[in-house]
């Protein structure tokens, strides 16, 4: 009787553990493939929709025209002014500082 009672109190419980098991793989993939698979194909459609809705307001007007211009004319006067040579500077200090830091017995 006892040995009845153990082995279906054991198909019982190994039957569910399994189903539990199987849900939760079932619920991981969902979530780890599926989920995001869905959130970057509904975030890339608003983007071209959004996309596509700027551009036709703008191709009826004069404004990118305008943006061209001062995006070129700052260019110029970031060339003029040598400011990539200025943050190249900065930047490498500061990089060479962060790696002198990193040496033990030095101080800065």
């Amino acid at each position: 009787m006892f040995a009845l009672f153990g082995t279906l109190l054991a198909r019982l419980f190994t039957l569910s553990v399994l189903e539990w098991v199987a849900w939760r793989a079932l619920l991981l993939s969902f979530g780890l493939i599926v989920l995001p698979y869905g959130i970057e194909l509904a975030v890339s459609t608003m983007y071209r929709e959004l996309i596509s809705v700027v551009q036709s307001h703008l191709s009826s007007s004069t404004v990118t025209n305008y943006v061209i211009n001062l995006v070129s004319v700052g260019a110029w006067i970031g060339s003029q002014l040598n400011l990539d040579y200025c943050l190249s500077l900065i930047l490498s200090s500061v990089s060479l500082k962060f790696v002198l830091k990193l040496i033990p017995f030095v101080r800065l």
